[in-house]
């Protein structure tokens, strides 16, 4: 598992940096055109509240580079 988690979306630090339990949905994408081709930017977005009706997210991006064989 990997380290992601560094904080809570409240900015306060979190013991358990591996797991956040709260609503989420991911969004990947392709780097833009003129970056390193096939890099990916994988967006966790993490419910900030689950009483807002808005349902506003704090977003855990991780970048995941071109594979090579």
């Amino acid at each position: 598992m990997v380290a992601i988690f560094l904080e809570d979306v409240d900015g306060k630090p979190l013991n358990n940096q591996h797991l956040l339990p709260r609503r989420n949905w991911c969004g990947i994408r392709v780097r833009p055109d003129g970056e390193v081709p096939f890099e990916l930017d994988v967006s966790l977005n993490i419910e900030v509240d689950h009483k807002d009706p808005d349902g506003k997210t704090k977003p855990y991006i991780i970048r995941i580079p071109t594979l090579t064989v």
